[in-house]
């Protein structure tokens, strides 16, 4: 299933002797198994988000790797940019109103570029419903948002920004791009 979350579309196995065995990811697991109505994916920025923050952690000399490093970075960002999240939240309904509060999470000893006094808060956001339910199983309901909507929610709300996938391969953007 995680070859159809994270974009792969096959996998190669190799003995370093021969040509590699490469195997589909529908011959390993049919799409219709991995499908689920109410959960929405973003394999590409999945991918993206993998292949940066790979090359992010190599402990080789920056300076042999920064053009690598800043491609893969603009295109998560491109990614990013494009994407649906899921953001988790409470409904509460009456009969004259449908009101909607959201989740905050007050990442301030996380961030290192900040205002002296400063706390960061964050929205939550998720790519999928995978990295959703790793915070929120069972105990949410959540909105679908494009990147511009976020930005005028964070606006509207007074976040600091977004943290995506905030128990997965996390990434915490600010309200100022």
């Amino acid at each position: 299933a995680h070859m159809y979350r994270n974009g792969y579309k096959k996998i190669r196995f190799m003995d370093g002797k021969m040509e590699p065995f490469v195997v589909e990811r529908e011959e390993l697991y049919p799409y219709e198994e991995f499908f689920k109505d109410d959960y929405i994916t973003n394999p590409g920025l999945q991918a993206a988000m993998l292949n940066y923050f790979q090359e992010f952690r190599k402990q080789a000399p920056l300076e042999n790797r920064g053009d690598i490093l800043k491609r893969r970075e603009q295109i998560m960002i491109d990614m990013m940019l494009n994407a649906e999240y899921m953001v988790p939240c409470v409904k509460e309904e009456t009969e004259e109103e449908v009101e909607i509060s959201h989740h905050f999470i007050d990442i301030t000893d996380r961030v290192t570029e900040k205002e002296e006094g400063e706390h960061v808060i964050a929205i939550p956001v998720f790519t999928d419903g995978f990295e959703m339910d790793k915070c929120y199983e069972g105990h949410y309901e959540n909105m679908l948002y494009k990147f511009d909507e976020l930005v005028s929610l964070m606006d509207e709300l007074g976040a600091s920004g977004i943290i995506i996938n905030c128990l997965g391969i996390s990434y915490f953007m600010r309200t100022a791009l």
